[in-house]
């Protein structure tokens, strides 16, 4: 059992084994994924389930798991692989232990920030994953919409409000969903405590009357928006003359995956 560094010279500096644990530290930009591969020989033919653990991983960054065949595992092939913003997820693979067989499938762990993983072998295949509830500060956050006095019938949407990655702090990105998904981009000026909603962008599906008409309410919501402030726990926003509450509210965690994460069979 071991892990394999990719052939690059960023990879041979950066990369730290040590067990089942690998650990990736590089000074300045990523400006590839370094790659590690971790290589355990299959006792017999049968289907593995791994576990992979990101102990650490700045969050300027994110890290990837992917699948591939040692001999694949050079310049010019490429890797599928999946981004998960939380610290852990699961794998399987088929082995086979006859020469003649197909080639074994390892695990490879992408890393384009500084982080480290564990991997392990488990004896059954998870069902289940234990999921750390997100924390916000300020006016961060998943909101949902619970006052409209001009449009009662609209309340109820989910808002996310997030900093723009990047940029000014005082840039936000808000989206939200009714039949197509809206995105705006808010600037806030702390210096007159104005907003002002920019870069508005909308997927183009239709629906019935009922509900475009209420996409119609919610678009004019988001792109009229001149103030955002935290009542206690609530976002209060100022939006063409007219003020709307919205209250904190948990997205429900997604499904795991217990089968074939490609082709999204849970």
């Amino acid at each position: 059992m071991s892990w394999i560094i990719e052939e690059s010279n960023d990879a041979s500096s950066a990369i730290n084994v040590q067990g089942n644990t690998v650990t990736c530290q590089k000074e300045d930009f990523y400006g590839s994924p370094i790659n590690v591969l971790w290589k355990d020989p299959a006792d017999k033919s049968g289907l593995y389930y791994w576990q992979i653990e990101f102990l650490q991983l700045d969050k300027q960054g994110n890290a990837s798991v992917g699948l591939t065949t040692q001999d694949h595992f050079k310049a010019g092939y490429a890797i599928k692989s999946m981004e998960y913003n939380g610290k852990r997820m699961n794998l399987r693979s088929d082995s086979k232990v006859s020469s003649f067989s197909i080639s074994v499938i390892n695990v490879v762990v992408s890393f384009s920030a500084n982080g480290e993983a564990t991997i392990i072998r488990l004896k059954q295949v998870p069902t289940s994953l234990d999921r750390q509830e997100e924390q916000f500060n300020g006016i961060e956050g998943h909101w949902k919409l619970v006052d409209y006095p001009q449009h009662s019938d609209c309340t109820g949407y989910h808002f996310h409000l997030f900093k723009k990655g990047g940029m000014d702090n005082n840039v936000y990105s808000l989206s939200t969903r009714v039949i197509n998904t809206m995105n705006s981009i808010l600037c806030h000026d702390p210096s007159t405590n104005q907003w002002q909603s920019q870069s508005g962008m909308s997927t183009m599906m239709g629906g019935d009357q009922e509900s475009m008409r209420k996409e119609s309410v919610i678009s004019e919501l988001i792109n009229g928006i001149t103030g955002v402030e935290l009542q206690g726990q609530k976002l209060v926003i100022k939006s063409n003359g007219n003020q709307v509450k919205l209250e904190r509210y948990t997205p429900e965690p997604p499904q795991t995956y217990t089968k074939n994460v490609f082709a999204r069979e849970y």
